[in-house]
């Protein structure tokens, strides 16, 4: 993983440097996904017309990979039909090098190049049969005679004769692409066609995958998979209105591929078995460009009108149209069409603005988020509660006897905020579950259970597991996440959007705000009909509404969080501490501190303190304490702590509100001070002088907060 763009420009003049310069900004729009090394390939073309791929692959960042595709940008001749495929990785197999990044090709012949995102699970049983079956010599069929005539940058850590040039799973499938070319060819002694080739290469591999396939003995084709990772079709037709973009939809036939039993030696050759004219988007040629990507911001500027593709689809593009064949096996079901959607998705979400990072363009614009989260679903002047996606299921979702909570990272402690209070107002059993725990164990789920799934992107893999364990024990799943068309949103019976816009850096910040609001939403909507929760229903619904200009006032605090941050860079570890709903924002206060600074931190129950923690406390120890309790006693609580903790002489920093300030300041080396709210609300509030902080430490240690190491922003790999 982590990032695909492709760029198709058909029968439409772009030269190399309009080319270039568009697969580098989609790949730079992805690049708030995380990665260490990045790749592209393109078509060169010399004054007798004849075409050479080339692939370059640099490890760091974009900035690297332009300057050595710079000297590229002089060329002048024009293309009408150019593909474009390019990658940024983020290492699983393998070290960051230039080497295991992406594009992977079949030979220097590049037969076959492919992008990558997944893991192939059986990638050294693939890998060893083809250093077996030796398909490594060069093609030499005359049917082929374009793929000697090829280019390539190599990086001198390659070895052009090597087999196998990278560590790396995503390589074989342009071998394996090689081998099942090479095996057809043998049993029909005629070339078979390329969309042949890659549904059965496909058929014989095990995992995750989306990948874009290009191809020097295809030069006008291109083939996108999806199985388990996000990906999308954006289409712009040069000339067409934006009615006719939306009418456009592909309508699809069951597979015709059942007969490959996904073994070496049952490949099937007979492509006449193939047929996808019902399946085409476009009956005739017209000039457009067709983008092929992880995420919607990559193109997004360009077209908003997109398909998003379903498991197991194989979409063939030529110049003469779009395919999409589903292979699902016949057990599976999919959609019988695919429809152009039109994206959600702002320019303003993707661009930086006048902020120096995303990071803090998105903690800033968090007043605005969270409007945009309750509009609609908080009624003005009424304490119903609108979500549109729940309240056909709502009897379904109150009548069960446990509600489980599934989710991974920032998700899980947007969950673990609200445990309290469904625990409190609700007749439920409620567990909060991290996906991939749940995952190992594999407990029993029943059928009147309700599972509530969690994941900013929809994509997160261990939660799409979890969601598919409890789809088939017969539970009833709710999706709530912040993409339209994600894995988790098609797939669960119901659920509710974030609306946060695109967050871009990799630390969450809005959308676990907004997380925490769409779970308090689901439950003054399970709690609309208990009178005797009504007080505390409208205290929520009061609080709710003036979260915004809560949200405001904890922002304006940012100068003196600044300040705070340059005693906190200093610290080699922080020990974070909160009770009832506040354990959940120490926990995520820890992760930001983990994510952003590098600095070990730990967020803890503050009532476990003597029960282990406490043995880290010393005049070295520098604490953050939560002391803001919803009751007297959970806050005489937080005060013995506190005593506790003083007492052993370390740094402590308190975050109280305005009324519980002056009971907390004798124990506060430093102290933060946030408006006073409701138990609903405080730890949405508590959390944002948290998100400063690890954003401002993170800043004075010359840290890049929007892209902070070894982390991506959507987890798409087990």
């Amino acid at each position: 993983m982590c990032g695909i763009f492709a760029y198709i420009n058909f029968l439409t003049d772009k030269n190399l440097k309009e080319i270039l310069i568009r697969i580098l900004s989609g790949l730079r729009k992805l690049e708030y996904r995380g990665y260490d090394s990045c790749g592209i390939c393109f078509d060169l073309e010399n004054q007798e017309h004849e075409r050479r791929m080339t692939v370059v692959k640099t490890q760091g960042a974009i900035a690297s990979l332009e300057k050595v595709v710079a000297p590229f940008m002089l060329e002048s001749i024009i293309y009408q039909n150019h593909i474009t495929i390019g990658h940024t990785r983020w290492a699983t197999h393998g070290p960051p090098t230039a080497a295991n990044a992406h594009p992977h090709y079949s030979s220097p012949n590049f037969e076959f190049v492919v992008c990558h995102n997944g893991i192939i699970s059986n990638y050294a049983v693939l890998k060893n049969r083809l250093l077996q079956e030796s398909i490594f010599s060069e093609n030499k069929d005359s049917n082929d005679n374009n793929t000697s005539d090829t280019f390539r940058i190599i990086n001198q850590e390659e070895n052009a004769k090597s087999e196998f040039i990278s560590d790396t799973d995503s390589e074989v499938l342009a071998k394996l692409a090689l081998f099942v070319y090479k095996k057809i060819y043998e049993q029909n002694c005629e070339k078979p066609t390329f969309l042949t080739v890659i549904a059965n290469t496909m058929k014989l591999v095990e995992g995750t995958y989306g990948c874009i396939f290009k191809s020097a003995l295809y030069p006008d084709e291109a083939i996108a998979c999806r199985l388990s990772s996000p990906l999308l079709l954006g289409l712009k037709y040069i000339g067409e209105s934006e009615t006719e973009h939306a009418a456009r939809s592909i309508q699809l036939k069951q597979n015709k591929f059942v007969q490959v039993t996904g073994t070496f030696d049952a490949i099937n050759s007979n492509s006449d078995n193939i047929d996808s004219s019902s399946c085409s988007v476009r009956s005739a040629p017209k000039p457009c460009e067709l983008f092929i990507a992880s995420d919607a911001p990559a193109f997004a500027d360009i077209t908003k009108k997109t398909i998003i593709l379903e498991d197991w689809d194989i979409v063939h593009i030529t110049p003469h149209g779009v395919d999409i064949i589903n292979t699902a096996p016949k057990s599976a079901s999919f959609p019988a069409s695919r429809i152009v959607e039109t994206l959600n998705v702002s320019i303003q979400d993707i661009a930086l603005g006048h902020y120096p990072h995303f990071m803090l363009k998105e903690i800033m614009e968090q007043p605005t988020t969270l409007s945009q989260t309750l509009r609609g679903r908080l009624l003005s002047g009424s304490t119903n509660i609108n979500l549109g996606g729940i309240i056909p299921h709502l009897d379904t979702i109150k009548q069960a006897k446990t509600i489980l909570f599934i989710a991974c990272g920032t998700s899980y402690n947007a969950a673990l905020s609200v445990r309290p209070l469904f625990e409190e107002f609700t007749q439920h059993r409620i567990f909060v579950e991290v996906a991939s725990d749940f995952n190992d164990r594999k407990p029993v789920v029943f059928r009147d259970d309700v599972c509530i799934f969690i994941s900013q992107s929809g994509e997160t893999a261990d939660t799409l597991v979890a969601l598919e364990y409890c789809r088939k024990a017969g539970a009833f799943c709710v999706g709530i996440n912040n993409t339209p068309g994600s894995s988790l949103s098609r797939n669960t019976h119901c659920g509710i959007l974030l609306n946060a816009g695109v967050e871009i850096g990799v630390a969450s910040t809005k959308a676990y705000t907004s997380s925490i609001v769409c779970l308090l939403l689901l439950l003054l909507l399970i709690m609309q009909d208990s009178v005797k929760c009504q007080p505390a229903r409208e205290e929520a619904i009061n609080d709710l509404n003036k979260l915004p200009e809560f949200i405001a006032q904890a922002l304006a605090l940012r100068p003196q969080i600044e300040t705070i941050s340059e005693v906190v860079k200093e610290e080699k570890s922080l020990i974070i501490l909160g009770r009832r709903t506040h354990y959940a924002t120490a926990r995520e206060a820890a992760l930001k501190v983990k994510e952003l600074t590098y600095i070990h931190s730990d967020g803890l129950m503050a009532g476990e303190l003597k029960h282990g923690p406490l043995a880290l406390i010393d005049e070295n120890a520098f604490v953050i304490f939560f002391a803001t309790g919803e009751n007297g006693e959970v806050f005489s609580q937080c005060l013995n702590s506190l005593q506790q903790i003083k007492a052993r002489n370390a740094k402590i920093l308190v975050v109280a509100n305005e009324e519980q300030a002056d009971l907390v300041k004798s124990f506060a080396d430093y102290l933060i001070v946030v408006p006073k709210t409701s138990q609903w609300i405080q730890m949405i509030i508590n959390i944002i002088p948290m998100q400063m902080l690890a954003y401002y430490v993170a800043c004075k240690k010359d840290i890049n907060v929007d892209r902070p190491r070894n982390l991506a922003k959507s987890v798409t790999v087990v």
